[in-house]
């Protein structure tokens, strides 16, 4: 371990030591020292590497044609991509915009700014650090803060959202937590089923309710909906076995539309052939021959 250049400097003046010995301390020193520095100096390189970084970030490569879009972050892909985008305009565009300055003249604080990725100007405010892709006279201007500040900005607010929320999250660590031991008692758990079980009465009662609810629908289709006939079930077509096949008419309600049964086809059959095979009797007893009076004789 090397010694203190004080001490020495006091062992030196007793004799102690030598004078290679304390030239050796003096150079471990003069090493110590000149480490110390170099190692600030990377440090102040790394600090001034980070902020040339997150720079460069916000602001975009000049040729990415994408750097105008706020929640677009410019990568060493676009710089690969894009390279550096249109270096000069086109004569078209050239006219163009000397067109539009001509209509509308730029005020005085206003200057046009040729942006390589897209390959045409834009028009920057310098007073206010204000941008528009059109010139502020123009109706269709809208003049808005630098997508490179809007980019910031959201960085920002996303860095304090995580700040946020990991403070609630080492706040909520921090708090003790009263974690209620487990009774492994079957009389336990017993107890509360008990306690969570619904009562049959409420059981049927819910039962009854959804049965009612589903009842309340109505097909529109059903008679039952736009008449008074009541509703029917799905069961009321079929036939049923332990009924007599009297041919009555079961589905007719009302006083005019009163059951009766309709006639069977032989007695139908039997009535017509009584009609046609006895026309005379007919007649003989619709038409009875009248008697005349005899005469005296």
């Amino acid at each position: 371990m090397p010694l203190p250049a004080a001490l020495a400097a006091r062992l030196a003046k007793r004799g102690l030591i030598t004078g290679s010995e304390k030239n050796e301390g003096k150079k471990e020193i003069k090493k110590k020292i000149h480490e110390e520095v170099i190692a600030e100096d990377y440090d102040n390189a790394k600090e001034e590497i980070n902020e040339i970084d997150l720079s460069q970030k916000f602001m975009g490569y000049s040729g990415c044609p994408n750097k105008y879009n706020i929640y677009h972050e410019c990568s060493k892909k676009c710089k690969d991509l894009w390279g550096a985008g249109h270096l000069q305009p086109s004569e078209k565009y050239l006219k163009w915009q000397m067109k539009l300055l001509q209509k509308y003249p730029l005020p005085e604080t206003w200057k046009a700014v040729y942006d390589p990725g897209l390959g045409q100007h834009y028009y920057w405010d310098w007073s206010s650090d204000l941008v528009s892709w059109l010139p502020p006279g123009h109706p269709k201007c809208q003049i808005s803060q630098p997508a490179s500040q809007l980019r910031e900005d959201l960085h920002l607010k996303a860095a304090d959202q995580d700040d946020n929320m990991s403070s609630d999250e080492s706040a909520s660590d921090q708090e003790p937590m009263d974690v209620d031991e487990v009774e492994p008692k079957k009389e336990h758990k017993v107890a509360n089923k008990d306690r969570f079980k619904i009562p049959d009465n409420r059981r049927i009662q819910r039962v009854e309710i959804i049965k009612d609810k589903k009842d309340r629908t109505l097909d529109p289709m059903d008679p039952a909906s736009y008449s008074d006939i009541p509703r029917g079930k799905w069961s009321d077509g079929l036939a049923r076995h332990n009924e007599a096949k009297t041919g009555a008419d079961t589905t007719a309600t009302g006083p005019l539309y009163q059951m009766r049964p309709y006639p069977s086809p032989g007695a139908v059959l039997r009535s017509n052939n009584k009609s046609t095979t006895n026309p005379e009797a007919e007649t003989t007893v619709s038409n009875p021959k009248v008697s005349f009076p005899e005469t005296p004789e």
